[in-house]
Parts: structure tokens; C-alpha cells; sequence
């Protein structure tokens, strides 16, 4: 807000050389002036006055003509101007940005904790683990039975979940500006539906983003004033047309050597132009020119990079936020299906374990009638078979190759 209110300010003061100057001038003083004189006139060729004198005065000057030097400074600040307002409202809109994505990370976090688990219990609810229905660890269990028991002082799921919704709350109230430990209520918004597709084309958006965005708006502006930087380091090498007038009151008295004072109350005024032009001044108008227009490129050159930054964020957007789409409905669409097909959560896990266990017994019994030289393979968890006692036995990288007498649910 400061830097606004001080770049108006400077824009008044550039507009302001438009008007004349006026000024008041008051000058009281007293002299003893000796001056040389020839002898013929006065003897011993010095002569010498002394006065007492009150001069005030009314001047004006007014600069007619300076071939573009006032409108350049004019624009320079003008343009300084608007960026720094710019500057203002990409504040705002970055505070309005970081608000709104730090609330949907918050509702983010608040969706990954497990269902039907109270928020004041974690650790009790930690601790509740999905057991097989078999209550056993055979071979044939799923991986995902066979849990290991995990080390003290690791945190669980529901700590992890509760301390990412702790530091999402935290960041969504820095970003307000309000108290770490202030109560805030949080709107769950969770389960508003969601556009099923973006309304504009990635070139339209890259289009907005071009003419709406306050940054490049920003460089904008600052190469405008770059620009009338070099109109008027290039005006400085023609010459300033001005008028000059002045009214002024001469109010004293004046005595030469040793005569009486004589006094005067009068009138006097002047009035004119004058003509300013530097003809050389040590090569400064040239480098003023040179730093100009160097920096004016460089204005130019900071512009074009913020567009290509600005289009490959609008298109990083972009890709994202379809690819966040096409996850939630392939997402929405699998919740669908379960809830139709299996009901719940805990109706599938039993389903798929009833559907391993069927599938563990058709195994042993095609297994029991199989040919003897048929021999068994490894399982699948990578647990390998004993050997038998009584006949040797080889792995064959695949297979243990033991006598029929061995294979399970055979005899001779």
C-alpha cells in the first residue's frame, strides 16, 4: 500500500513541471562599495558609495519548450504507477490463493482419515488390525494377513493423519493471519460435486491468464516506463525555451563619498526568454542514452520470460486438474461398484478370502489326484517344501523333484 501511495505521489510530482514557478523574493542589505574612476573626474581616481537597501520580488518562470523531456518523465511515472498498484492487487490475489489452497489441503487431509474411527481415540483406534477369518498363517493366507507387529515408538496411521490435519490447520490459519491457537470452524465441503469437465480450452485459459494476470501486467508497466526513460535521456541533447519576468520594489538610500543620503521608493520589473542548450558536457548525454536502453531491454527480456513461465503454469493447471477429474470419477465410479456389487468394505475382504480359501482347497485335492510323477511347486509366498526323509530330494528352480511316496494325499 506504502509503495502505491508513493509511486501516485511521484506521478503528481512529474505532471507538476507543467505549471509555472512563482516565487517571492525579499533582499535587505547594506553596502560600502569602493569603485575606480578616472582622475580627470574625481580626484584620486576612487570614489566610494555606501547604501542601505529593501528590494522584494514577484518572479515567474515558465518553461515553454523542451522537446518532450516532461511528457517522457510523465509517463515514466504514470507507468511506475500502475505497477506498483498492480503490485498491490497480485498481493491480495496471492493472499486469496494461499487461503484457498491451503482449506482444500486441510479438507484433503480430513478425508484420509479411516472411517468410523472417533478423532479423540487414534492409538485405540490404531490398534484394531484386520485379522484373517481363519485366524491361522498358512500358506495359502494373503500377504496382506500376515502383518508384522510393528516397533514401539513408530507412529501409526491415525497419528500420522491427525498430525497432517494439525499442520494443514496451522498453515490455513497463517495464511488468514489469524492466531495459531485461535478455534476456527471448517466447512467440510468434501461432498460438493465436482465439474465434470473444465468449461475452457487450455488456449483460452492461456489467453486470460496473459491479459488478466497482475504480474505480467506488472512488467508490462515497468517496460513502458523503461521506454519513456529513453525518450527522455534523447531529449536532453536539444535545447529548454523558457519565459522569465520578475516585479520588484527598490526601497533604499545612497550617498557618494561625503555627500547626504539620497532615498528612493520606486517600481522596477523585467521581462524575457532564455534559451538553455548544453553543447558538450563530457559524453553524459550519450551514456545516459546507452544505460537507457539497456535497461529497457532488459525490461523487455524479463517480460517475455515471465510469459513463458505464466503458459507452462497455466498448462501444468491445466493437465492436473484433469487428471484430478479423471481420478475422482474413476474413484466415484469403484465405490459405486463395490457398493452394488459386495455392499461394503467388510463384505468384500470376506468375500475375497472365502474366494482364496475355495481356491486353496480345489488346489489340494487336483494336487491329490495327480500323477504320481507329477511333482508340487513352491508357493507363491516363497516358503519351499521339505524334502523327504527317506528319498533324496532336488530343487529344480521351479519344483522339488521327490519320490511318489512323498507327495501328499498319495499312497502306494
Amino acid at each position: 500500500m506504502g509503495r502505491a501511495r508513493q509511486a501516485a505521489i511521484a506521478a503528481g510530482l512529474a505532471e507538476g513541471t507543467y505549471y509555472p514557478v512563482i516565487a517571492a523574493v525579499a533582499t535587505a542589505a547594506v553596502a560600502h562599495v569602493p569603485l575606480p574612476i578616472p582622475t580627470t573626474v574625481v580626484p584620486g581616481g576612487i570614489f566610494t558609495a555606501d547604501t542601505h537597501f529593501f528590494i522584494p520580488a514577484l518572479s515567474l518562470e515558465w518553461l515553454l519548450l523542451d522537446f518532450g523531456r516532461r511528457r517522457a518523465a510523465v509517463d515514466a511515472a504514470q507507468a511506475l504507477a500502475m505497477e506498483a498498484n498492480v503490485g498491490f492487487n497480485a498481493k491480495h490475489q496471492q493472499i486469496v490463493f494461499d487461503v484457498t489452497r491451503n482449506f482444500y489441503s486441510l479438507t484433503a487431509v480430513r478425508g484420509r482419515w479411516p472411517p468410523n474411527v472417533p478423532r479423540s481415540t487414534p492409538r485405540a483406534a490404531s490398534k484394531r488390525r484386520p485379522r484373517c477369518a481363519s485366524n491361522t498363517r498358512s500358506l495359502l493366507c494373503p500377504r496382506s494377513c500376515r502383518r508384522r507387529k510393528k516397533p514401539r515408538g513408530r507412529p501409526t496411521s491415525c497419528e500420522d493423519a491427525l498430525a497432517a490435519e494439525h499442520d494443514a490447520r496451522m498453515a490455513l490459519l497463517e495464511s488468514i493471519g489469524i492466531r495459531p491457537g485461535a478455534p476456527i470452524e471448517v466447512a467440510d465441503v468434501s461432498q460438493q460435486p465436482l465439474p465434470p469437465t473444465l468449461e475452457e480450452s487450455v488456449d483460452q485459459a492461456i489467453d486470460r491468464a496473459l491479459m488478466q494476470r497482475p504480474d505480467l501486467i506488472a512488467r508490462l508497466a515497468a517496460v513502458r516506463a523503461k521506454e519513456a526513460e529513453v525518450r527522455k535521456a534523447r531529449a536532453d541533447y536539444w535545447p529548454k525555451l523558457a519565459i522569465r519576468s520578475a516585479v520588484a520594489g527598490n526601497i533604499g538610500e545612497l550617498k557618494v563619498d561625503n555627500s547626504a543620503y539620497q532615498s528612493v521608493a520606486d517600481l522596477q520589473y523585467d521581462a524575457g526568454f532564455r534559451l538553455e542548450w548544453t553543447l558538450f558536457d563530457g559524453f553524459e548525454r550519450r551514456n545516459k542514452v546507452s544505460l537507457a536502453e539497456s535497461q529497457q531491454h532488459e525490461a523487455e527480456d524479463e517480460l517475455e520470460h515471465a510469459k513463458d513461465a505464466a503458459v507452462r503454469e497455466v498448462w501444468k493447471a491445466y493437465n492436473d486438474t484433469k487428471v484430478a477429474l479423471a481420478k475422482q470419477q474413476a474413484a466415484a465410479a469403484l465405490l459405486d461398484g463395490l457398493r452394488k456389487g459386495v455392499g461394503s468394505d467388510a463384505r468384500f475382504l470376506q468375500a475375497r478370502t472365502r474366494h482364496v480359501s475355495g481356491c486353496a482347497r480345489v488346489a489340494a485335492r487336483s494336487g491329490a489326484g495327480a500323477d504320481a510323477r507329477s511333482k508340487p511347486r513352491a508357493p507363491k509366498c516363497g516358503r519351499r517344501p521339505p524334502p523327504s526323509r527317506s528319498a533324496p530330494a532336488t530343487w529344480r528352480g521351479h519344483r522339488w523333484a521327490a519320490p511318489c511316496a512323498d507327495l501328499p494325499g498319495r499312497s502306494h
